[in-house]
């Protein structure tokens, strides 16, 4: 009795197409033909593809059942290309890119060489050629998902030029009608999109929103990075009180929006001064330095709603020319959370190797559907939230220094 063949063992070699097949002839076409964030279709590719491929991409070779264009579905599996939308449109990834260029490299240095019959073989930037499929890398796709925490395939994209940048005012942060319609019309009267919903967290944010939204199962909002928790010196003064600051600063330093501002209306100081102005300046220095948030202040509502403006249009000329990325609802993992927190904050700088990245190498962002799940007040509570809670009513410790507390320290016996 033969023994059962052992299951194979997951490749860790980096998968590099044969030379003119279908997979090289499509990585190519979209290197050479698109710019990061620009989709084609598949009458694009195949129209400009067709002569880099000696299969035909419209009709199966002799003898079997699939063209060329069938290894479109490898190239998305591996994350080497990313497609979205119905009917689909393609683009290729940062990692796609890379691949393409190393392809196109290789081919140019066997042409230089005099070669009539060029059969490219690709070397990795860490290994030797192998066998006609590709050569070693340090990591396979597998591997590399589990490090991102998240799938290259299963992100939602917007393509540049397909939405608009719309503010989302909380419905239940305005204390009347007559106010609510009052900061819609000041804004819509700079020619801004302006929508009232209901927000599990903060008071103004920003989201993305595609042009054509029609059908309610697909994704039609993606969250941007900024988000407003607004306060008149009232409700700052009642909430230091009561306790509810530290709770809601501890939220926002988990809400999967890593550019947190805090905009601070000193129109009616009375509570204030009778609290105690300096407390008040402690806690509001506290969350710039301990918290790492922005705090914004502003004279009254006038001022505030100039500076919702002001930072619209700042997002406006930052995505205008860019696609834009973000992670599905059921893709928000308690792992991928706080990569998504601390993502770096107003710019670039400050991002990791670790950062979950877009496909145009920008960090990645959320759903409005994942930040509406994601943040729904609890009911059940964690021994670990508990924890941390307990830890947020010492002084000088905010909510990042009590994680890191609870990482070490789990219980308060250990």
């Amino acid at each position: 009795q033969s023994k059962p063949k052992k299951p194979r063992a997951p490749s860790t070699k980096e998968y590099v197409p044969q030379f003119r097949s279908g997979p090289y002839a499509i990585l190519i076409t979209l290197h050479t033909k698109t710019k990061s964030g620009e989709f084609m279709s598949k009458n694009e590719i195949i129209k400009l593809g067709q002569n880099l491929c000696e299969s035909s991409f419209d009709v199966p070779a002799a003898g079997k059942q699939y063209t060329a264009w069938a290894s479109m579905k490898l190239l998305v599996d591996r994350g080497l290309v990313f497609a979205s939308g119905r009917p689909a449109r393609y683009t290729i990834t940062q990692e796609g890119r890379e691949l393409a260029g190393r392809l196109m490299t290789a081919t140019d240095n066997q042409r230089k060489q005099g070669g009539s019959s060029i059969n490219v073989a690709i070397t990795s930037r860490h290994s030797s050629p192998t066998e006609d499929e590709g050569t070693l890398t340090d990591e396979d796709d597998a591997t590399r998902d589990r490090r991102a925490g998240v799938s290259l395939s299963r992100l939602v994209a917007f393509e540049k030029g397909t939405f608009y940048i719309e503010v989302v005012i909380d419905n239940r942060e305005v204390r009347s009608r007559s106010n609510r319609e009052y900061i819609q019309q000041k804004l819509q009267e700079r020619g801004l999109k302006v929508s009232t919903r209901v927000l599990q967290l903060g008071d103004f944010m920003w989201v993305a929103r595609k042009k054509d939204a029609q059908r309610p199962d697909e994704v039609n909002d993606i969250v941007l990075d900024y988000i407003i928790e607004r306060k008149t010196m009232t409700d700052l003064t009642s909430s230091i009180k009561d306790g509810r600051f530290k709770e809601q600063k501890f939220r926002l330093s988990n809400c999967g929006v890593s550019n947190v501002i805090y905009l601070v209306e000193k129109d009616d100081m009375t509570m204030a001064n009778a609290f105690g102005i300096q407390s008040i300046r402690s806690a509001i220095a506290m969350t710039q330095i301990c918290d790492g948030f922005f705090v914004k202040e502003t004279s009254n509502t006038d001022e505030s709603i100039e500076y919702i403006a002001r930072m619209t249009t700042r997002l406006n000329d930052i995505y205008k020319d860019r696609a834009i990325y973000a992670v599905h609802a059921c893709d928000m993992s308690p792992e991928l959370r706080p990569k998504l927190q601390h993502r770096g904050q107003y710019d670039n700088t400050n991002r990791s190797n670790d950062t979950p990245k877009g496909l145009d190498g920008n960090a990645l962002h959320i759903t409005y559907e994942a930040f509406s799940e994601a943040n729904g007040k609890k009911t059940n509570f964690t021994r670990r939230d508990l924890w941390i809670r307990q830890l947020m009513t010492i002084r000088g410790i905010s909510a990042e220094k009590a994680s890191s507390i609870a990482k070490v320290f789990p219980t308060m016996q250990r």
